[in-house]
């Protein structure tokens, strides 16, 4: 598919070469398109109005009307000599919308690991890769996807399975999308080069202090062991990693995501529900886990707990990764 647009531009005395187009499938998926034409030293930008099959985190689609929203994907090289960084790009790409959106005057938070909010609502997603193309010797390829709703309407939100807002809804006025672009840009370059040079450290206070939920009661679903931990939110250290005070000392976790008290609210009532209708376990597991299956291990928490003498077993899902594409 052909771009709209093509332009040259330098940010942050970096070569940006902006691509953008009216409809793509995903702004990601232009990205790997562009990879043989990457070298050591420039970077791509790939924006689009529209996108018919925007991705999400966990396999999930990510709205994308169109003209209201931005949609864009950064792809630039990373030095193989920092590759112990790529677990905090998503990180750093979220401050970088973190001073995007306090340039335009909102007081936005991070919801760990890299989700940005308005009063707890969801205003951005984000969602890296690496790729290890042969010919960039010392280099990988990062991709970096970030959607930012910026113009979207009430009832476009209310059609989201989350809680989600959108820059006109917080302000009660429209904005430029090409204006938050430019912020947005300037910011992204300037982060993703001072975690090159300082590392994650560099960011750690400044990430910390704009955690959603810091010094809160949290449940967290760990991604490597399919456990879930409830603790204290205390913060991040200097790798990223979450910190949670819990019953038996402090946790850190590299990779998970907090449940919100909705999902987990949701589950109980109708885990209870279906219990005094005299469901029995696995009737209850399978409906609940057909609602929720993102959340199989707290369904099946749930269910231990209100079917106490009687075993469930969380469904495993299957991961869909192509061997030379790291998430980051």
């Amino acid at each position: 598919m052909k771009a709209a647009s093509e332009s040259k531009k330098i940010i942050e005395e970096t070569t940006v070469f902006h691509h953008h187009y009216a409809v793509t499938t995903s702004t990601l998926d232009v990205a790997t398109e562009l990879l043989p034409q990457m070298n050591t030293r420039d970077w791509f930008l790939i924006t689009a109005d529209e996108q018919t099959r925007g991705k999400g985190t966990h396999n999930r689609s990510w709205a994308s009307p169109p003209q209201v929203n931005l949609y864009m994907t950064f792809l630039f090289p990373f030095p193989r000599t920092r590759m112990a960084l790529l677990p905090n790009i998503p990180q750093v790409t979220s401050y970088a919308v973190i001073l995007t959106l306090v340039e335009l005057g909102f007081r936005p938070k991070i919801k760990w690991v890299n989700d940005v909010l308005l009063n707890r609502k969801k205003i951005c997603g984000i969602l890296c890769q690496a790729e290890f193309p042969p010919d960039l010797e010392n280099y990988c390829a990062v991709k970096a996807g970030v959607g930012i709703n910026v113009n979207m309407s009430q009832e476009i939100c209310d059609s989201v399975d989350q809680p989600v807002t959108s820059l006109m809804l917080e302000a009660n006025r429209s904005f430029n999308k090409d204006d938050v672009l430019r912020i947005f840009e300037r910011h992204f370059i300037s982060s993703i080069k001072l975690l090159i040079q300082h590392g994650f450290n560099y960011f750690r206070k400044a990430i910390a202090e704009r955690m959603e939920y810091l010094g809160e009661l949290i449940k967290v679903k760990d991604d490597t062991s399919d456990s879930i931990i409830e603790g204290t939110m205390v913060g991040v250290d200097e790798e990223g990693q979450l910190l949670l005070n819990t019953s038996t000392g402090q946790v850190k976790m590299m990779t998970g995501h907090i449940i919100s008290q909705r999902v987990v609210n949701s589950i109980e009532t109708m885990v209870k529900s279906l219990r005094d209708l005299n469901f029995p376990v696995n009737a209850t597991k399978n409906v609940v886990e057909l609602v929720a299956s993102y959340d199989s291990t707290l369904c099946a928490s749930i269910l231990s707990f209100h079917y106490p003498q009687q075993q469930t077993t969380p469904v495993e899902t299957p991961s869909r990764r192509s061997e030379n594409v790291q998430s980051c």
